[in-house]
């Protein structure tokens, strides 16, 4: 991969870091049962990020990440299934081809995962994953 998409993905993603452990897929319920969970909330068109995403966790589906946006606010962002780093993800960053900052149905995430062992020039693997769906994220409502 170009050194100029890596830098492009890096400062995207001002290098966040997930946080926790990742299940196996098999741990994982199908993506249509985890959409039954209460803190999955109103399905929406699109998501705009004033500079950048300011943070990403794993999600308890096999294919998504939320996304968090500003302080408090946050997106599930279900995948297609052929992204294979998801449940691995060190960084993620926006295919912002129009400049626009938002994301929609249909546009892709860049996801990197560190690989170990890799060389000085390309220390990271990345997918370029499709968005198949963006979910408002209420994390409190598994509380109620």
């Amino acid at each position: 991969m170009p050194r100029f998409q890596i830098a492009s993905l890096a400062l995207l993603s001002l290098g966040l870091m997930a946080c926790g452990t990742s299940a196996s897929s098999e741990d994982k319920p199908t993506t249509e049962e985890a959409l039954q969970d209460k803190r999955v909330g109103e399905r929406v068109d699109r998501v705009c990020f004033a500079q950048s995403i300011s943070g990403f966790r794993e999600w308890d589906g096999p294919d998504g990440l939320i996304l968090k946006k500003g302080v408090r606010d946050e997106y599930l962002v279900v995948l297609s299934r052929s992204c294979r780093s998801a449940d691995r993800a060190q960084r993620v960053g926006l295919d912002d081809r129009f400049g626009s900052g938002c994301i929609t149905r249909g546009d892709s995430l860049y996801i990197s995962e560190e690989i170990f062992g890799g060389n000085d020039t390309d220390p990271f693997t990345v997918d370029r994953c499709l968005i198949t769906a963006i979910y408002e994220w209420n994390e409190d409502a598994a509380e109620e």
